[in-house]
């Protein structure tokens, strides 16, 4: 199946027939280039059904276990391209898919700030028109910011607009953050104190993300609400819309955190597959190509290999400029031998096992770039499967 971010590319080459996401002409090319440019600087993660599976599955656990997998959910570039099954989601959560529902779904996940962990989420989805063969696409105008390791301190105007607007209550919009699905598994006991327990921890888990208008749409928006003369028909419009939005990416962000939380558990990549590649150049008597576009599979969970850099540095000619993905850095010291590690923060990117004796440490390494820029570059994209 072709992927979801080829389509979007495709449909941002022509927005104003196959875009969704801004109600005049010229925002639509706007809105079109931007998100052109956000695919172009993203890395891809193209995520297996079994995949799905797995991190819904994970999702829905009791919330103290959600809540632990906060601050392993770091995103490992700046910013990356995610798509997905919806149908595979939808069934492992319990429910019955619609007939309608879209083939892919995806986001663009984007890293706000570079001393902390504070990432926005941006859904886009699309819908084959008539008979399958146009493929429009919608770029959400609600957009999800959240921090992994403290709640969200931002401004609370977005959040009394976007109630407003979509005549939602408050409490309601804030859950659609976790999803009904894992409202209903985490609530379903008997005993009163769990049940409250529990309705507790899930508020704390809602407090470290919000929903956002999407900055570009945000001056519209407002402007459109404040006309006399538009008041009317655009409030309706924008109810509609931010309303469905907010209903159908119920949980998305419960999905994204599980999934990222599996992805950083796995410590190698398996194998590299080209896709294509461009024009070749001589370095050193010898052709190679300038730039290659690779398919990594990361499969989960972890075995153990042969180093990679063994052979690599057994090469002759030196290596092209690639990207190295954020990642969790162990510690050469084992610890005690069999300690299943529990981390607790030293520092926002260092961690240390809590349990008495044992030490180990690990910190968290942010994506950077090494390699010989001079003789090309190597760009990968990420298809995530289940081993």
């Amino acid at each position: 199946m072709e992927p979801l971010a080829d389509i979007v590319y495709a449909a941002c080459s022509n927005p104003t027939k196959l875009l969704k996401g801004h109600p005049t002409p010229d925002g639509l090319r706007r809105l079109g280039m931007n998100i052109k440019t956000a695919l172009r600087e993203s890395r891809r993660y193209y995520i297996d059904d079994e995949v799905v599976r797995a991190a819904t599955h994970l999702g829905v656990q009791h919330p103290d276990v959600l809540m632990s997998m906060l601050r392993r959910a770091r995103l490992p570039f700046n910013k990356c391209w995610v798509e997905w099954s919806p149908r595979a989601q939808v069934e492992e959560s319990g429910y019955i898919p619609a007939e309608d529902i879209p083939e892919r779904t995806g986001c663009i996940l984007e890293r706000l700030d570079q001393a902390h962990p504070l990432f926005r989420m941006t859904m886009i989805g699309f819908q084959p028109d008539g008979e399958r063969r146009l493929k429009s696409c919608c770029v959400a105008p609600i957009s999800i910011i959240y921090n992994l390791e403290q709640p969200i301190s931002l401004a609370s105007s977005d959040r009394h607009s976007i109630a407003e607007i979509s005549k939602l209550p408050q409490d309601y919009i804030n859950k659609t953050l976790i999803g009904g699905a894992y409202m209903e598994h985490s609530l379903y006991q008997r005993e009163p104190d769990e049940i409250e327990h529990r309705r507790r921890i899930c508020d704390e888990l809602a407090s470290y993300a919000t929903h956002s208008i999407l900055p570009f749409i945000k001056p519209f928006i407002q402007e459109s609400l404040s006309s006399y003369k538009y008041n009317v028909n655009w409030r309706q419009e924008w109810e509609r819309v931010f309303r469905s939005e907010i209903i159908e990416h119920s949980g998305s962000w419960r999905f994204i955190i599980s999934l990222f939380a599996l992805i950083n558990s796995r410590d190698y990549l398996e194998s590299d597959k080209v896709l294509r590649h461009g024009k070749s150049r001589s370095v050193n008597a010898k052709m190679i190509p300038y730039l290659d576009h690779f398919l990594v599979a990361l499969k989960l969970p972890r075995k153990i290999v042969q180093q990679r850099a063994l052979r690599e540095y057994a090469e002759a000619i030196p290596r092209r400029r690639h990207e190295v993905e954020g990642h969790w850095k162990q510690s050469r010291k084992k610890g005690l031998l069999g300690c299943e590690h529990v981390y607790v923060d030293e520092t926002p990117t260092r961690q240390v096992c809590v349990f008495e004796g044992c030490g180990h440490k690990r910190w968290w390494v942010n994506e950077f770039e090494r390699g010989d820029a001079s003789i090309g570059y190597v760009i990968k994209d990420r298809l995530v499967v289940k081993d």
